[in-house]
């Protein structure tokens, strides 16, 4: 059953020996709590290195909330699923990682297993392929529509047309540049691509990615913030290629906006190890976690203390 649909189940009491709540990092608390009451036990099945749950509640309403009822940020409801609710406030439950991975070509996945997963993974698959890792830079920056890059548009209609044998998939981080490319693949005829921010890809996988970041000389700095600090969606949208992961962008508006940030860059680590073939260096950024091998601080009064040591 769903989360919502669980409080048909009997009663909101303990009814059932476990409950097992698959997909947890996308699952809100709020919602979580219908199945939760009705276990003795609980097992949460879910990954906090991808997409949290898509809340509608504003932020500033959240934020008040907060402070009215003196809500701590391990309970945020907009920036936690009840994944990473648990693992913030559990100190004692286990917390297992399913290591392997057989779906991506090792060169794809060797940049999530550096940056977001402390170099845990172990990789078995047995994909083949000539170029795992392509970037196109895309230097035709015109544009009149906010977060599109119709130059990378028509790259992939070029792509698409040269490569009719290969499952492919589009994953953009905005809507603009998704509309925009599904008018394009409609106008050429293109009806068997998938294209989609990165939330329709979750769970699924394609031979070829091509990830359109749609970074022009229009990209504001606070735009670009926003998707260089968007760690969940990098990490989905890498992963989701089997065979190749292309990735379109400006190199020049990446350089650009690069220069103006003072803290971690996913989106220049990604453009710099896609050009490379993997051989560049990859930050790492992995959550607290103890499968990972990161202890995650039980409260702030902890984390002071340990860093004062």
């Amino acid at each position: 059953t769903t989360n919502i649909s669980a409080h048909k189940l009997g009663e909101p009491k303990q009814y059932f020996d476990m409950v097992i709540m698959d997909e947890a990092s996308q699952c809100n608390t709020a919602v979580s709590l219908v199945p939760i009451l009705r276990g003795r036990s609980l097992m949460l099945v879910g990954d906090p290195q991808q997409l949290n749950p898509v809340i509608l509640l504003n932020p500033k309403d959240n934020h008040i909330l907060k402070q009215k009822y003196s809500v701590a940020d391990e309970y945020d409801y907009i920036n936690n699923s009840v994944y990473k609710t648990f693992l913030a406030c559990d100190a004692v439950s286990d917390e297992i990682l399913l290591s392997y991975h057989y779906r991506c070509h090792e060169k794809i996945i060797n940049f999530n297993n550096k940056k977001y997963y402390n170099r845990k993974l172990k990789v078995k698959s047995k994909v083949k392929s000539d170029r795992p890792l392509v970037f196109v830079d895309v230097q035709d920056n015109d544009t009149d529509i906010k977060n599109t890059s119709p130059a990378e548009a028509q790259k992939i209609i070029d792509y698409i047309k040269d490569n009719r044998d290969k499952r492919v998939g589009i994953i953009t981080p905005f809507v603009n540049q998704k509309k925009l490319i599904e008018s394009m693949l409609k106008e050429n005829n293109i009806d068997d691509v998938t294209c989609g921010t990165v939330h329709a890809f979750q769970g699924d996988e394609k031979d070829v990615i091509l990830f359109s970041m749609a970074v022009t000389d229009k990209t504001s700095p606070n735009t670009y913030s926003w998707l260089k600090n968007n760690k969940e969606l990098i990490n989905v949208a890498t992963s989701r290629a089997k065979e190749q992961l292309l990735v379109l962008s400006s190199k020049k508006n990446i350089e650009r906006l690069h220069h103006m940030c003072v803290d971690d860059d996913d989106v220049y680590d990604l453009v710099n190890y896609v050009k490379t073939e993997g051989a560049s260096k990859v930050a790492e950024k992995p959550m607290a976690s103890r499968a990972l091998g990161i202890k995650p601080y039980s409260t702030e009064t902890e984390e002071a203390f340990l860093q004062c040591l």
